[in-house]
């Protein structure tokens, strides 16, 4: 079976900006909630909130679709960011605690658990050409975003059964606490990427040879890095 690797750094650079820029977003937006519950101010999550989670959702959506177009070969498993932020942006944009809000939400957060599990196989399953100290910080990443992921899961099911309910300040607090692990991720991803740089994994012969250099824009090599969000 044919590895599949990022063709272009650069859009690997690019995905795993956006991945740390959603994790940023959605920190804010989970510390605005978090405030709004201790000050009963209804107006943060109706605007400021729900509008950081739309573009968090959206950063997402970006970093699925780099993922999609820069590896090869391409499987429906690369569209798992793309349906998470999709679904993301739709229950964003909802009436909160809604039906539609609560189902998009659920869907979205099943998404993001099944891109963890793929990227926790990849990484672990597949990698074995690097350094102990660079597979074992990219473990670190992975185990991180899996857990937020979980986190994000067990909340989905909690507002389903106290979907009329307020949301309790430790529900808030997990959320924030499932925020700050995407965020590390990130942070180790972004770090990782350009500590390994362009001169990691080489594509292929059998893959090179079918490239156009318009894509890859002639370049062989990638980074060794894949990131936990490609």
């Amino acid at each position: 079976m044919t590895k599949s690797a990022p063709n272009s750094f650069r859009l690997l650079v690019a995905s795993n900006f956006f991945f740390l820029l959603a994790s940023i977003l959605y920190c804010i937006s989970s510390g605005l909630q978090l405030q709004n519950i201790n000050n009963n101010d209804e107006t943060i999550e109706s605007g400021d909130s729900r509008g950081l989670l739309f573009a968090g959702a959206f950063c997402f959506v970006i970093v699925g679709a780099f993922d999609y177009y820069n590896h090869r070969p391409r499987t429906w498993l690369h569209l798992t960011l793309i349906f998470a932020g999709v679904f993301g942006c739709i229950s964003a944009v909802a009436e909160p605690k809604s039906n539609t809000s609560v189902a998009f939400n659920w869907a979205s957060t099943h998404f993001y658990l099944l891109e963890a599990l793929q990227l926790l196989y990849r990484n672990v399953k597949k990698r074995k050409d690097e350094s102990q100290t660079i597979r074992g910080l990219r473990l670190v990443a992975d185990v991180e975003f899996f857990l937020g992921a979980v986190l994000d899961i067990c909340l989905s099911y909690v507002h389903i059964v106290r979907k009329d309910e307020e949301t309790s300040i430790t529900a808030m607090k997990t959320d924030l606490v499932s925020c700050m692990f995407w965020l590390i991720a990130a942070l180790l991803t972004n770090a990782l990427c350009l500590f390994v740089g362009k001169d990691g994994v080489k594509v292929p012969k059998e893959e090179t040879a079918s490239m156009s250099p318009a894509l890859n824009g002639g370049e062989t090599t990638t980074g060794s890095f894949q990131a936990e969000m490609t």
